[in-house]
């Protein structure tokens, strides 16, 4: 976690606390060309998910929740129709 995280995770999770960080990562995020999250089930790969692009702190409990719907339901009450995959591939021309 970075720097400036690290206070506020350990007030919200005080077990936190007594873990020794030896090594802190920083990625590079993939972000979708409109800027938007992914948030769908891999259509060629049975049990597999995407939460690609999305902000990691803001957006946790909304992608929390969309994706223990989808994986324990199969569904979602929440409208993530925007966030499908199949947004990037284009129409067939009849």
């Amino acid at each position: 976690m970075a720097p400036s995280i690290c206070p506020r995770a350990v007030r919200i999770l005080p077990e936190l606390s007594k873990v020794r960080a030896m090594r802190i990562f920083a990625h590079i995020r993939p972000m979708p060309p409109d800027r938007l999250p992914i948030y769908d089930r891999a259509p060629a790969v049975k049990g597999f998910y995407v939460a690609v692009g999305h902000s990691g702190i803001t957006l946790a409990p909304v992608t929390g929740k969309i994706f223990a719907d989808l994986i324990v339901r199969g569904e979602t009450d929440i409208d993530h129709q925007p966030y499908r995959l199949d947004r990037f591939t284009k129409p067939s021309e009849n």
